[in-house]
C-alpha cells in the first residue's frame, strides 16, 4: 500500500508537471505555431508567409496526439495505481482483521487454557461452605463464559469475515491467502467452548454431589449429636433411677418387684442396642462419607459405648442388689413370722380369758373362780414373754421396722399382759364387791357398818339384842315414827322368838329390806351416764357391758329413741312416776 501510494505520488508529481508543461511549454509552443503560421509579410514589394505550414501543424498535431496520450497513460496509470492502493488497503483491512482475530484467538486460548485448568481442577471440598462457594465459583464462571460468548460470536463473525473478505475489480483481485489458519482457530475456539461447557456439567455435577454429600455428612454430624446427647441424657437418667431404686419394704413387695426388676431388665437392654444401633450407624455413615470431625458434639462412640456399658454395670448392680434384698427381706420375713407365731397366740390369749370373764353367763360365784384360775395360770401364761422378748430383740437387731405378719411389738405385748394382769385383778375384785354387794342388798358396807354401829348404840344393856323399846327408840333417831302395831309387825317379822326381841341378824335384816335398792332418780340418771361415757343417750354396745340382756331388751322396747340410741333420762323419769 506504500508502494501504491508512492507511485500514486509519482503520477501526481507527472501529472502536476504535466499541467504544468501544459499551462506553460504547451502554451508556449502552441503560440509559437500559431505565430509561425499566422507570420505573413505583405507588401506592395513583397509578401512572405512560412512556406511549410503543413510542418507546423504536423508538430502541433503530433505534441497534441503524444499530449493525449500521455493523458491515458497517466489516467490508465492513475486507474492501476488506485487499484493497486484500493486493493492494498483492503488487504491491509483484512490483514487488520487476521490480526484482530489473531489476537481474539490467543487471548480466547489463553482463557481457555485458564479455565480448562480450572474446570479440570478437583477441589477439596470438606464442608457444605466449601461446596456452596466452589458451586457460587462455577457460577462465576458460568456467567463469564456466558458473557464472552458475545465475545466468541463476534471472534467467528470477525474470522468469517477474513474469510470472506474478496478484493476483485477488472484490474486486480485479493482474498486472503491462509483462510485453512483462520478456520482452524474458529474451529478451536468452537470446539473448546463446546468442550467448556461439557467440562463445566461435569464441574457442576461433581460439585452439586460434593455439597450433597457434605449437606449428608452434617445432617449425619448432626444425627450423631443428637443420638449421642439422647444416648448420654438416657444413660444419666438411667443411672439415677437405677441408683434410686427401690426394691420395697417387706418380702411381699421385694418379691413382686422381681416381675419389674426382668421387665426394667429387658428395656434398659433393648434401648441400649437401640442407642448403640443409631449412634453407631450415624457414625458410620458419616465415617463412610469421610466425616472426621463434629463440631456439635464432643462425644465419640468411646464415650457413648461406656456410657452404654455403664447402664449395664448399674443393672448387673441392681440385679445383685435385689438378690441381696430378696435373701434379706426373706431372713427378715423369718424373724417377724417367728416374732408374730409367738407373740400373737399370746395376746390372744389374754383378749380370748378377757372376753370369756366380759361375755361369761357364769353367776357371779363362778365368775370369781374363773378369775382365780386365770390369776393362778398367770406363771403359765406370761411364761412366754421371754420368747417374745428375745424374737423381738432379733428383729430390732436386724433392723426391721415394720412387721407384715402382726402390728404387736413386744412392749405391746408386755403393756397387755400388764394389763392383763391389772384387769384380772380389778375383776377379782369386782366381782367379789359386787358378791359381797349382792349380800347386802344394794347396803354399801359404810350403810352396813352404820347399822351395826345403831345396833351396838341402842343395845343399851349389851345383850345382843333390842326389845321393842330400844327397837323403837332406834327408828326413830333414824328419822322412822311407826305406830306400836306396826312396830309389833317388824318385831315379829325379823325377831327369832315370837317378835319379844330382835337379835344383830334380825335387826340387820330389816334396816337391809330398809335401806338396800333405794337408788334416788338422780343417781340412776348418773349412772347411766357413767356408763355410756357422758353421752346424753344410751347404746345397746355400752349397757351390754354392765347389764342383763333382758334389762336391755326392756330398755330398747320402752325408752324413746334419742340419737343413735335410747333417751335414758326419760326412761327413768318414767319409771319412778309409777
Amino acid at each position: 500500500m506504500r508502494d501504491a501510494r508512492f507511485h500514486l505520488d509519482i503520477l501526481g508529481v507527472y501529472t502536476k508537471a504535466k499541467n504544468d508543461m501544459t499551462a506553460g511549454a504547451i502554451v508556449t509552443f502552441k503560440a509559437l505555431g500559431k505565430e509561425i503560421l499566422d507570420a505573413k509579410y505583405e507588401s506592395k514589394h513583397s509578401n512572405y508567409s512560412f512556406p511549410n505550414p503543413e510542418t507546423v501543424t504536423e508538430r502541433e498535431q503530433f505534441v497534441n496526439d503524444q499530449w493525449a496520450a500521455l493523458d491515458v497513460a497517466a489516467a490508465n496509470k492513475s486507474a492501476i495505481l488506485k487499484d493497486d492502493l484500493a486493493r492494498e488497503e483492503y488487504k491491509e483491512k483484512t490483514l487488520l482483521l487476521n490480526s484482530q482475530h489473531i489476537s481474539s484467538f490467543n487471548n480466547l486460548k489463553e482463557w481457555i487454557t485458564v479455565k480448562e485448568a480450572y474446570l479440570a481442577k478437583t477441589e477439596d471440598i470438606t464442608s457444605i461452605r466449601d461446596a456452596r462457594v466452589a458451586l457460587d465459583v462455577l457460577a462465576v464462571y458460568q456467567k463469564s463464559k456466558a458473557d464472552l460468548t458475545t465475545d466468541v460470536k463476534a471472534f467467528t463473525a470477525l474470522g468469517q469475515e477474513v474469510l470472506d473478505a474478496k478484493y476483485e475489480t477488472k484490474i486486480s483481485s485479493y482474498v486472503y491467502d491462509k483462510p485453512e489458519e483462520v478456520k482452524d482457530r474458529n474451529a478451536f475456539v468452537d470446539g473448546k467452548w463446546t468442550s467448556l461447557d461439557a467440562a463445566s456439567a461435569a464441574k457442576k455435577q461433581v460439585l452439586e454431589g460434593d455439597l450433597a454429600r457434605e449437606v449428608k455428612k452434617e445432617e449425619l454430624r448432626l444425627a450423631f449429636a443428637q443420638v449421642a446427647a439422647q444416648t448420654l441424657r438416657w444413660a444419666k437418667d438411667s443411672l439415677e433411677a437405677l441408683a434410686a431404686a427401690s426394691f420395697g419394704y417387706s418380702l411381699a413387695t421385694v418379691e413382686a418387684y422381681g416381675a419389674e426388676l426382668a421387665s426394667s431388665d429387658a428395656e434398659m437392654k433393648a434401648a441400649s442396642a437401640d442407642y448403640s444401633s443409631k449412634y453407631n450407624a450415624a457414625f458410620n455413615d458419616g465415617k463412610a462419607l469421610g466425616v472426621v470431625e463434629n463440631k456439635y458434639t464432643e462425644s465419640t462412640v468411646e464415650v457413648l459405648d461406656k456410657a452404654v456399658a455403664d447402664v449395664a454395670s448399674a443393672c448387673e448392680a441392681r440385679r445383685t442388689a435385689y438378690a441381696a434384698e430378696l435373701e434379706k427381706q426373706r431372713a427378715n420375713d423369718a424373724l417377724c413370722k417367728k416374732f408374730a407365731d409367738v407373740a400373737t397366740p399370746f395376746t390372744k390369749a389374754l383378749q380370748a380369758n378377757k372376753d370369756t370373764l366380759s361375755n361369761t353367763k357364769e353367776d357371779l360365784e363362778g365368775q370369781l373362780k374363773t378369775v382365780g384360775a386365770f390369776i393362778a395360770a398367770e406363771g403359765k401364761d406370761g411364761a412366754a414373754l421371754p420368747s417374745i422378748q428375745a424374737a423381738q430383740e432379733a428383729v430390732d437387731k436386724a433392723g426391721i421396722t415394720h412387721n407384715t405378719h402382726t402390728l404387736l411389738s413386744y412392749r405391746d405385748c408386755q403393756v397387755q399382759w400388764e394389763q392383763y394382769r391389772a384387769f384380772l385383778s380389778r375383776k377379782q375384785k369386782q366381782i367379789d364387791e359386787e358378791i359381797q354387794h349382792k349380800k347386802l342388798k344394794g347396803v354399801t358396807p359404810e350403810q352396813y357398818a352404820e347399822i351395826a354401829k345403831q345396833f351396838e348404840q341402842f343395845d343399851k344393856d349389851k345383850s345382843g339384842q333390842l326389845d321393842k323399846t330400844e327397837f323403837k327408840a332406834c327408828l326413830f333417831s333414824l328419822g322412822y315414827e311407826f305406830d306400836g302395831q306396826t312396830i309389833d309387825k317388824l318385831m315379829a317379822a325379823h325377831s327369832a322368838d315370837g317378835g319379844k326381841h330382835m337379835n344383830r341378824q334380825g335387826f340387820t335384816n330389816f334396816m337391809i329390806s330398809t335401806l338396800g335398792d333405794t337408788d334416788t332418780k338422780d343417781e340412776i340418771v348418773a349412772g347411766f351416764k357413767l356408763i355410756n361415757k357422758g353421752a346424753d343417750h344410751a347404746t345397746a354396745a355400752a349397757m351390754n357391758d354392765v347389764m342383763s340382756d333382758e334389762m336391755v331388751k326392756y330398755m330398747a322396747e320402752k325408752a324413746p329413741a334419742k340419737g343413735k340410741g335410747y333417751d335414758y333420762v326419760a326412761f327413768t323419769n318414767d319409771m319412778f312416776s309409777r
